[in-house]
């Protein structure tokens, strides 16, 4: 009996592991604390917020306020998440329990039609 190495398979791309799409943020920001970060792009899920420069861990769970642009207004949503990576200059968290309206809010982000950006003079 003889015992070899089996062939290895072709290495594909890796799948989209996110549980939720996510839409990126242009007014979007997450208070935490005193500090007030920019969010790079946010799903019903999770959020990533960059540049950050706070000092969370991966696990720790934090309560923050989460601010959308509803229309021409600011709206502010309170909720917790526990932070599943950091990295330098960025975090990401996931939620645990967004309140409704929150939701829907993200929600209405991705029914948005995209914006093209303005052609610049040439």
């Amino acid at each position: 009996m003889a015992f070899g190495f089996r062939r290895a398979e072709p290495v594909r791309p890796t799948q989209e592991r996110r549980r939720a799409p996510r839409v990126e943020l242009r007014r979007g920001l997450i208070k935490i604390d005193s500090k007030t970060y920019p969010v790079k792009n946010l799903s019903t899920q999770g959020f990533v917020v960059t540049p950050y420069d706070g000092d969370l861990i991966a696990h720790q769970r934090v309560y923050l306020t989460l601010v959308l642009a509803v229309g021409d207004q600011e709206r502010d949503f309170a909720t917790d998440a526990v932070v599943v990576r950091r990295q330098p200059g960025s975090l990401a968290g996931r939620f645990n329990d967004l309140r409704r309206d929150a939701r829907r809010v993200i929600e209405q982000y991705f029914q948005a039609k995209p914006t093209k950006p303005a052609r610049q003079p040439g």
